[in-house]
């Protein structure tokens, strides 16, 4: 994949890995890495950074050979740690706060969320990368695709994947099945939807998509979501009903619980599920199913070693997140 080096990262402070532009595009404010013309070809050091740059100093640069930053670092960890420490004093002894009072789980390390969230939102890029005087490049040598700007957003999927409607230089576009997105009288108009939001927009205005205040917007509810044991999907959602595709990692057990408003049953699509419910514990394997009466004391657990995979179907009255008694749990969240 890299070009053939015999670079040692152990020596060199943040080696980072650029990629060969094709496209002159600055929507998502990436940086180019200017390289110097006495450096081998196998290793190339960063004489200064591409910092808001105007476009014909950016074809400059392209034209002379620069790289541009892929977002991918390769260094040893105490020597990003020691940059951090440096450059963010401030933000380093807020992280390290949320790391001394992280809980452990069984696959996980789960850092306090209410410190962490209280974090401002930087980039990497921006809070170490950019301080750094020691940067070294090590050309990335496969096929890569940045994106570049929201107007190449039709590249990402290949046809099979989206639907297309095109008329008068107008793009709709959905990459949810049996979606249908109709435009009339539309000229030089764009539209990406996906199953939890859709974006219309005018690419003379596409610079001002950074303009958009996310948290005056209503936040969908998740799809996917994510547990220490391991994460389960929304497949559909109604007026009491509600469908999730479940998975648990190998050796993971979710906590023993209740609910007061709902019941569920649980088909076994992939591996065996140890089900326990009320004071009975038993075993069910794919294309099997048990039912968990609304109230009753239950838990599921992973006892194999590939991942467990259930569809579990929700009914009842509320079927919110929220409504769960937990008794026992091995994470702690009581």
């Amino acid at each position: 994949m890299f070009q053939e080096t015999s670079f040692d990262i152990a020596q060199s402070a943040n080696p980072t890995v650029p990629i060969t532009p094709v496209i002159l595009a600055g929507g998502f404010g990436k940086r180019l890495w200017p390289l110097s013309t006495k450096c081998t070809p196998k290793q190339f050091a960063v004489t200064r950074q591409g910092n808001s740059l105007y476009q014909a100093t950016h074809k400059r640069l392209i034209d002379e050979g620069a790289q541009w930053n892929s977002g991918i670092f390769l260094a040893m960890a105490s020597i990003v740690i020691d940059h951090f420490k440096g450059s963010q004093p401030e933000l380093f002894e807020r992280v390290h706060a949320a790391w001394a009072a992280q809980s452990s789980h069984v696959n996980a390390d789960i850092m306090d969320g209410d410190i962490w969230n209280s974090l401002p939102n930087i980039s990497f890029d921006h809070a170490i990368m950019t301080h750094c005087s020691d940067l070294a490049c090590l050309p990335l040598g496969t096929q890569w695709s940045d994106l570049g700007s929201w107007s190449h957003i039709d590249t990402i999927l290949p046809s099979d994947q989206a639907q297309y409607i095109e008329c008068d230089n107008t793009n709709l576009k959905t990459t949810v099945p049996d979606q249908a997105i109709v435009g009339i009288g539309l000229r030089n108009i764009k539209a990406v939807a996906t199953s939890e939001a859709i974006l219309i927009f005018d690419e003379a205005h596409l610079g001002d998509i950074s303009k958009i205040d996310l948290t005056q917007m209503p936040q969908p509810r998740p799809r996917l979501s994510y547990r220490p044991w391991g994460q389960f999907e929304c497949l559909s959602r109604g007026d009491r009903y509600q469908v999730k595709k479940i998975t648990v990692h190998p050796n993971e057990v979710l906590s023993l619980q209740a609910h007061h408003h709902r019941a569920e049953h649980w088909i076994v699509v992939q591996g065996t599920a140890r089900v326990t419910r009320g004071d009975e514990t038993f075993l069910i394997s794919e294309n099997q199913s048990t039912y968990i009466p609304l109230g009753e004391t239950h838990r599921l657990e992973n006892p194999g070693k590939i991942p467990l995979e259930l569809i579990e179907v929700q009914t009842g009255c509320y079927l919110g997140e929220d409504d769960i008694i937990r008794y026992e749990d091995r994470y702690n969240r009581f």
